[in-house]
């Protein structure tokens, strides 16, 4: 799985030689270890992007709801609770966080039913 991971991340698609040379030694496998913490995995086009070459696991079409928790998440993490017009978010409530779960729950089992 490292292999394919670091042959599909455009990051370090151009390197990808000298990192499956280092596959073969431990301190180039921690090197490669850094270079794929480095990854950001709430970037949802990355993450699709991984998923498929990595595990040929295809994400279903609508995924607004992601989206939209990623971006919640950007506001609440980086803006204080601020959206990009400097105005308070609003949505977050108990029914949203219960449908986020229950959305996330849904997709987590998806992913786990392909892998086995």
């Amino acid at each position: 799985m490292s292999i394919n991971c670091l042959t599909t991340d455009d990051a370090i698609e151009d390197k990808k030689m000298s990192y499956l040379n280092k596959m073969n030694n431990r301190n180039g496998r921690k090197k490669i270890n850094k270079s794929i913490d480095k990854i950001i995995f709430h970037d949802i086009d990355v993450a699709i992007k991984l998923y498929k070459n990595v595990f040929n696991f295809d994400f279903p079409e609508d995924l607004e709801w992601w989206e939209k928790a990623v971006n919640y998440r950007h506001d609440c993490a980086h803006r204080a609770g601020l959206n990009k017009k400097g105005k308070p978010v609003s949505g977050l409530n108990f029914k949203y966080n219960k449908e986020l779960i229950e959305d996330a729950i849904d997709l987590a089992e998806n992913i786990d039913e392909w892998m086995i």
